[in-house]
């Protein structure tokens, strides 16, 4: 069960980090963090500021029609979570916070992943 457990979590781990979707002619090549982050760091000054790490889903929330409360709500998330990454609180994001953060997260979705898969197939009187 257990090593079960650890190489779901060693693959999923992989593909979580494989920078290239697989190409079935719907796919886009998926972004690396680095080109994410210069897209998302439009003063180019190799940092981001609040306002810029959450600029992107701020306006597709207003694109899609999201009321001023919902906005304000989003906005409080996109704020605790930009504290998050701001690791050493300097009031802006770097490239190497932005990837290790990103790290963290694909670490946890596939723990997660891994968890919900070896729930799912141990022993259970499903058949």
């Amino acid at each position: 069960m257990k090593s079960h457990y650890v190489w779901s979590l060693i693959g999923l781990m992989t593909i979580a980090s494989a920078v290239w979707a697989e190409d079935d002619g719907n796919t886009k090549p998926k972004r690396t963090p680095a080109e994410s982050f210069a897209r998302m760091d439009t003063d180019g000054n190799g940092e981001l500021t609040s306002a810029e790490y959450s600029r992107r889903k701020m306006r597709r929330a207003k694109k899609k029609g999201a009321s001023e409360e919902e906005i304000a709500k989003l906005q409080k998330k996109m704020d605790k979570r930009f504290s998050k990454v701001d690791t050493d609180s300097s009031g802006s994001v770097s490239l190497e916070e932005y990837v290790a953060n990103g790290e963290k997260m694909a670490e946890r979705k596939a723990k997660k992943a891994a968890k919900n898969q070896a729930d799912d197939g141990d022993g259970g009187d499903e058949d």
